[in-house]
């Protein structure tokens, strides 16, 4: 169903991108037991799709009620899984009534437009501020390109503005009129953030999973678009935050632009915005939190699949500085034997690092914790695994930084990024296979030894690839090359101490 107006409206225009369909929130709530059960697309899209229709999720189901003990909590829960769709009735109503207040463009008279701050449409468009998320450049990728690029359509602009709405790092581009003009762009509540969701079949499973009860103390409260709005967007948060408040977001920095022909979304206004203290916020149930209640922050490049080691591995060895948390993934790990526990989960990782680099990983993993019991035969092979893969990342690096240093006359260079991204992406494949074999095995595996090995000559090879061609340097890449080959595991050379039932972080 496409609306008639020339402005675009997320509860009817399609827009949320599930495999091979793009639906509207209607559509998504209706027909969720049909539809895949993770957005696809952008992976910064998924998380944020999520949050955006969870207290739609709450008020439909009735799952927003104060009075629900834990234990009655997981017992609605699980009749609502069984059932596997939502009430339609139910679903109608509610998206009817606040319909208006989901327009992206043109809204009626005196509302907002969604997820936006109007007054901002007053000031003069930057050309930094074109919202292309996935394209990166200059001093703030996440938001980038700085140079013009073609409009985009409005389904790409609705997530667009929800991604830089909660991943955006930061970077001052435009002031609001009267604003304080020594201040700075607000970065967003997720920047630097790893979550962790529940995996259904179907969408509909998905979000019911997601459901847990308020932390102690804290009100659901009510959504963005069931409030008034804001007499000021950019004045600052007097009140905490409710749970519905914080899934649904505050939204005080962006207008987008449109053409002047068709309309399309041609960039977006950005503006200082005030942020919220850490005090007004609610613990979010799907970020992945530190033994000292610490956001966990995500580490670099395509290390971000071992936080799931740390994650999920839970044993009597695991000093409680290196264990994480998160209260969906305890909710569920809690609540199993009534039956709400998920067959897989997302982990994503978010990294936005003093260059503002955003960077997005997603790994769909089956049958986590069953996958890994606490402190399990499983888990201490993730560890081992982990643990030789690093050994063996940085017995390459020793010898690329040789090879360095003996051509740095020639002013060549090893790559040696190229050479951890073909290792780690090799190693990925490894771990998984070693952790779900039918009896995992903790010791120094022949096999995935071997192909650790392998492994590592391949890092090597694409970081030396353009040198084998110099007669000069010829010699002394295969020389070293050898000398790679030999890894073994464990490294009588290099002194480490034994890894069985702890965890490598």
């Amino acid at each position: 169903m496409t609306t008639s107006n020339t402005g675009f409206n997320l509860v009817d225009d399609p827009w949320i991108e599930l495999g091979d369909h793009i639906v509207s929130i209607r559509e998504a709530l209706l027909s969720g037991h049909e539809l895949p059960g993770w957005p696809s697309g952008e992976p910064a899209a998924g998380p944020v799709i999520i949050r955006l229709l969870m207290p739609i999720v709450y008020r439909v189901t009735g799952m927003d009620d104060p009075g629900l003990t834990g234990r009655r909590f997981a017992y609605q829960q699980v009749r609502l899984l069984q059932a596997g769709r939502f009430d339609r009735a139910s679903v109608k109503d509610y998206l009817d009534h606040h319909r208006d207040r989901f327009w992206l463009t043109d809204p009626p008279e005196g509302l907002p437009p969604f997820a936006q701050d109007p007054t901002l449409a007053a000031l003069e468009p930057h050309p930094i501020a074109k919202l292309v998320t996935t394209w990166a450049s200059g001093n703030n990728p996440a938001l980038g390109p700085h140079a013009a690029v073609a409009a985009i359509d409005h389904a790409s602009a609705a997530r667009s503005l929800l991604i830089a709405h909660s991943y955006s790092s930061g970077g001052l581009h435009t002031h609001r009129p009267d604003d304080h003009p020594g201040g700075k762009y607000v970065a967003s509540r997720l920047r630097r953030s790893v979550s962790i969701h529940p995996v259904g079949r179907t969408l509909a499973e998905t979000l019911l999973h997601h459901l847990v009860p308020t932390p102690d103390g804290w009100e659901f409260g009510r959504p963005s678009w069931e409030a008034p709005p804001p007499a000021d967007p950019a004045a600052p948060p007097r009140m905490r935050a409710g749970f519905l408040e914080q899934l649904s977001g505050r939204y005080d920095k962006t207008v987008l632009l449109a053409t002047e022909d068709d309309g399309a979304v041609s960039g977006v206004v950005l503006s200082a915005g005030p942020g919220r203290g850490p005090g007004l916020e609610c613990p979010d149930p799907y970020v992945v939190m530190t033994a000292d209640g610490e956001v966990h922050r995500p580490r670099a490049g395509r290390d971000a699949w071992r936080d799931i080691d740390a994650l999920l591995i839970h044993s009597e060895d695991v000093k409680p500085a290196n264990r994480l948390e998160s209260r969906v993934l305890n909710w569920c790990r809690d609540n199993s034997d009534i039956g709400a526990d998920p067959g897989r989960w997302a982990l994503i990782s978010h990294r936005s690092s003093q260059s503002k680099e955003l960077g997005s990983g997603l790994a769909n993993l089956p049958d986590i914790i069953g996958l890994f019991p606490k402190g399990g035969p499983a888990a201490t092979t993730a560890s081992a695994v982990i643990a030789a893969s690093e050994d063996a990342s940085s017995w390459m690096g020793t010898k690329l930084r040789a090879l360095s240093g003996a051509l740095q006359r020639d002013g060549k260079s090893t790559r040696y990024d190229d050479a951890r991204g073909a290792f780690w992406a090799l190693a990925e494949h490894t771990f998984w296979e070693a952790v779900t074999a039918e009896v995992p095995d903790p010791t120094p595996n022949a096999e995935w030894v071997s192909q650790l090995r392998r492994h590592v000559l391949a890092g090597f090879d694409a970081a030396t690839a353009h040198l084998t061609q110099v007669p000069r340097t010829h010699l002394e890449v295969e020389r070293l090359r050898s000398e790679v080959s030999r890894w073994a595991w464990p490294a009588p050379s290099r002194s480490r101490q034994s890894t069985e039932g702890q965890i490598t972080t």
